[in-house]
């Protein structure tokens, strides 16, 4: 699959490779930070069979509207076989899954683990002790 990247965003996405243990991309509207955080997410998922990862934003509303749909239609450019459930906010391919929650009420991040996990959208949480409180228990599940 042919992926174009901006120079900003291969810089991104070559953190992992440098071992950066809290990678951050800021950039004005339009500058693809949602894209580079999906095509993070997919190369963290197939590091491992029975990988997890976790994809947080600061509503599910956000999730459905934005995360989920273009995290299908990436799968789908790359001709990947993968089952959305829109009950568990989830999306599967064979043993290893993505796993979508909300950063709205950072008491409910809890019991589940995961390899990895992407933040977007982290500037609209609605005060800095939410986002103090979702940072913590987002660091708790991952691994």
């Amino acid at each position: 699959m042919d992926i174009s990247l901006t120079k900003q965003q291969y810089k991104m996405y070559q953190m992992r490779d440098k071992r950066v243990t809290y990678p951050l991309f800021l950039a004005g509207f339009g500058a693809g930070k949602s894209h580079v955080l999906i095509l993070n997410a997919l190369r963290d998922l197939f590091a491992f069979e029975g990988c997890k990862v976790a994809i947080y934003s600061p509503t599910m509303d956000l999730q459905r509207l934005n995360l989920i749909p273009r995290f299908e239609e990436m799968l789908l450019e790359m001709g990947l076989v993968f089952k959305t459930n829109k009950t568990q906010h989830t999306i599967s391919i064979g043993n290893n899954q993505l796993i979508f929650r909300s950063m709205s009420k950072p008491e409910r991040i809890v019991a589940y683990e995961v390899y990895t996990s992407h933040i977007d959208e982290a500037d609209l949480l609605e005060s800095m002790n939410k986002s103090e409180v979702a940072w913590t228990k987002i660091l708790s599940r991952t691994r």
